[in-house]
């Protein structure tokens, strides 16, 4: 997939459903899409933190993501412990253990 469809996919998430900007940290944007169980997006200019839908291995090099799990807003994901990460994740220092607030950091 190209990498502006790709882009454009994570920033539709941001004009679905509900925008939370209070509590997330400046240049992110958070949003719930309505499923069984919500699907949690925050993302960052370099990258973004979701929920356990996301598989962080289809991210690849192409994509800076880490994963979290039993959020269900946003505001969650700030106190989430990352659970998995893509390479180009890995590759800006983001790991396994950290907290979706400081995986977010590492995105800015």
């Amino acid at each position: 997939m190209d990498k502006s469809i790709k882009k454009l996919i994570v920033f539709s998430f941001c004009l679905m459903g509900f925008s939370v900007k209070s509590a997330l940290p400046e240049g992110t944007c958070g949003s719930v899409i309505q499923l069984k169980y919500p699907l949690v997006v925050v993302s960052a200019k370099n990258g973004f933190v979701g929920c356990g839908y996301i598989d962080a291995s289809a991210c690849g090099e192409d994509e800076a993501c880490a994963i979290v799990s039993g959020v269900k807003i946003p505001e969650d994901v700030l106190k989430a412990t990352v659970k998995a990460v893509s390479s180009k994740a890995a590759d800006l220092g983001v790991k396994v253990g950290m907290s979706g607030a400081e995986a977010l950091e590492r995105f800015k």
